[in-house]
């Protein structure tokens, strides 16, 4: 069930505590002072509130704000969250949004803590179902610094509920979860303490940690939660904004595969959702479970529901519910061989926000390339399946801790050990099959139609046999391939780390040896060298190895506008104390707002070689000039430095020298030539009698 009744009924608790019973509309002309006037019409929209009626309570605190003197912002806030509220339940996002932008900033102005987190609960509940990712993120990240700090319980609650509603929504399940308990054990100390009377939010509470554990698979774990939120709920099911209960009941049992029970809320949806046709999006969900049900077992039944699904979807102004029911009509279309109609309505899919539904993208895509591929388009589908498997990868990442770099890597050998090891045992299977065929065909050598008959299946089994022995080899490919890999991150990260910690340990050493040879300035001014080292040193290596993490399986490039100037101060930060230990100087001629379209850690990487070589080649107290320009064919970044001078012809002796496999400048220009190309630039080397260029071009 979405969240916005959840949060509507903690506006409720908030709002209404302390106000005493309410009455009919005040006669404010019988009221002398504005105090007296705000509380009265507090308690009035309170009032309004309890009984659900959006219309009226719009109205009404509008008044209420119109009321309230400019310097009572308590007030004007809590009118606000009125209106907000009022306007949400009435679909008009737009100006719900407008109230609660002004109800938090105005709770922010007098630190009110408890309207802040409503007002935001409020604003995330609107953005997480209109699927305004940019503007969600910005304000649960306001509200994390708010939890930091809060002792209040009430406040708590909220802010529990609602990040346990995000999390879920960008698949980190594991928090979700956390948050979810958290809430629910908050609320039932509440409840127990006498904090708090009403049970209803517990009853959400309940039903929302069920569906959880719907969409990791725990089918039968739902329905103990989904139970317990249902004996709350009892009748008020699908009224009062309590609109999605059914459905997780739903895919409980669709889980379960127990068709009586799942067919059994889907008419209690359709009874009670007689005459409430607003809710599109309960209807469109509704009838794409069925659909998905019968997949594969019934073709009427699953034509009937997804045609039912899609019709409904396009009045939904839920986005997820529009993905469901367009993924379902579109796959109807592929099995019915309109290859080309799927492709139109997958298409017009791929224009949505899909930032926190990754699953029915990676679907989009799948079922692109399956019908690409029936239409013989290649290339196309080709395009959707390696799109299909990255999306694919980065779902099964989002649930991954921060070790799945590790956890993925020995999955993954694992898993290719036991394709190994059963291709093994359907040979020997095949082998000892061999054997028993060529010994009865020895036995039956005077039937001449025995022998054919063997003969055909010894074919047969010959088939199968080289067949297996082809995965067999592919698979092999496959392991080598991935060490490859990993052999070939490892060096980078080795070569591109060893010479700044080698610096910094010989700074280091020469402080224990001699730590009179410095003054306390010198001694300062080195520690403080040392630390931004390290600082950068750190970043770097964090860096690597995350992207390592999602280079582990290939070198595949992410291209992206980055901005060449940090790019370059991050590597020129990095080797700092290796320049300053030869006194070298930078002059770095490049625009701040320069970017240009590229893999940020693969030209890292290169920047920081081709510096490594121009810091060792520069001779002390000499320059090393940095520039960067543009124009309508190209953007060129070069380095140069004095000293020894490495001409183009150099250059390529060395990344064509096998020899140089355990040298580390000859392991930095092969790759240096790696990567460039990996990224499109060239890189070329220019030299005078004194000095050496290295320029990398971007052509456009």
């Amino acid at each position: 069930m979405r969240l916005q009744k959840a949060s509507c009924i903690v506006i409720v608790l908030f709002l209404s505590m302390s106000i005493g019973i309410a009455q009919e509309q005040p006669n404010l002309a019988l009221l002398k002072t504005s105090t007296e006037k705000i509380t009265a019409w507090h308690n009035y929209c309170n009032r309004i509130l309890g009984k659900g009626d959006f219309v009226n309570l719009a109205k009404e605190a509008k008044t209420g704000i119109e009321i309230t003197p400019k310097d009572s912002l308590r007030a004007k806030t809590m009118f606000s969250l009125f209106a907000g509220v009022a306007f949400e339940n009435l679909k008009k996002y737009d100006t719900a949004e407008t109230y609660l932008l002004n109800a938090r900033d105005m709770a922010l102005k007098i630190n009110h803590q408890s309207y802040i987190v409503l007002a935001i609960a409020q604003l995330d509940n609107i953005y997480g179902y209109t699927n305004n990712i940019a503007k969600r993120k910005q304000e649960i990240e306001l509200l994390k610094k708010i939890g930091d700090s809060t002792t209040n319980q009430e406040t708590k609650l909220a802010l529990y509920n609602v990040l346990g509603g995000y999390y879920r929504d960008i698949n980190n399940y594991d928090s979700s979860i956390t948050y979810r308990l958290k809430h629910i054990n908050l609320y039932k100390q509440l409840i127990k303490s006498k904090q708090m009377n009403d049970t209803i939010n517990l009853a959400f509470a309940y039903t929302n940690l069920g569906n959880m554990f719907n969409e990791i698979g725990q089918y039968k774990k739902a329905l103990e939660y989904l139970y317990q939120g249902a004996d709350i709920i009892g009748d008020r099911a699908l009224t009062n904004n309590e609109e999605t209960l059914y459905l997780y009941f739903m895919n409980a049992y669709k889980g379960l595969r127990n068709e009586d029970s799942l067919l059994k809320y889907y008419k209690a949806i359709n009874t009670k959702m007689a005459g409430r046709d607003t809710l599109f999006n309960v209807l469109t969900q509704a009838n794409s479970t069925l659909a998905d049900f019968y997949s594969g077992k019934d073709s009427n039944k699953v034509n009937k529901y997804s045609i039912l699904a899609y019709q409904y979807a396009q009045k939904s102004p839920n986005a997820d519910s529009r993905m469901i029911a367009n993924i379902a009509f579109a796959r109807l279309l592929n099995v019915q061989k309109q290859f080309s109609k799927s492709n139109k309505i997958l298409h017009d899919e791929l224009q949505e926000d899909f930032e926190f539904n990754k699953q029915s993208l990676a679907t989009t895509y799948l079922l692109l390339s399956e019908n690409y591929a029936a239409l013989q388009q290649w290339d196309s589908a080709y395009k959707y399946q390696n799109l299909y498997s990255s999306t694919n990868a980065t779902i099964l990442e989002a649930t991954a801790n921060k070790n799945i770099a590790d956890a993925e890597a020995k999955f993954q050998n694992k898993e290719k050990q036991i394709q190994i090891n059963a291709q093994k045992n359907q040979i020997s299977y095949a082998n000892k099959q061999k054997w028993w065929l060529l010994s009865g065909l020895l036995l039956l050598t005077a039937v001449a139609l025995l022998l054919w008959r063997n003969y055909k299946q010894k074919k047969k089994a010959a088939d199968i046999l080289n067949k297996k022995n082809k995965q067999l080899g592919e698979l092999n490919l496959e392991l080598n391939e991935a060490n490859k890999t990993k052999a070939k991150l490892f060096s980078i990260i080795g070569h591109d780390l060893r010479s700044p910690i080698s610096q910094i340990y010989q700074f280091l050493k020469l402080q224990q040896l001699n730590p009179d040879a410095l003054n306390e300035t010198q001694k300062a001014s080195l520690t403080q060298k040392i630390q931004t080292a390290t600082g950068s040193l750190l970043e770097t290596m964090e860096d690597l190895l995350l992207w390592s993490k999602t280079q582990m399986n290939a070198f595949d490039t992410k291209m992206q506008e980055t901005n060449i100037l940090n790019v370059v101060n991050v590597c020129k930060n990095l080797l700092q104390l290796n320049s300053d230990a030869n006194n070298l100087h930078y002059e770095i001629n490049i625009a701040e707002n320069m970017q240009i379209t590229t893999d940020p850690n693969y030209l890292q990487t290169i920047i920081r070689n081709l510096l490594q070589n121009a810091i060792k080649a520069a001779p002390g107290n000499s320059l090393i000039v940095i520039n960067a320009a543009k124009n309508e064919d190209a953007t060129k970044l070069s380095i140069q430095n004095g000293g020894s001078v490495f001409t183009q012809q150099d250059f390529e002796k060395a990344i064509s020298n096998q020899d140089n496999n355990h040298s580390l400048s000859g392991l930095g220009l092969k790759l240096v030539d790696e990567l460039s190309k990996k990224i499109n630039a060239e890189i070329q080397y220019e030299s005078t009698a004194t000095t050496t260029i290295a320029t990398l071009t971007f052509k456009h």
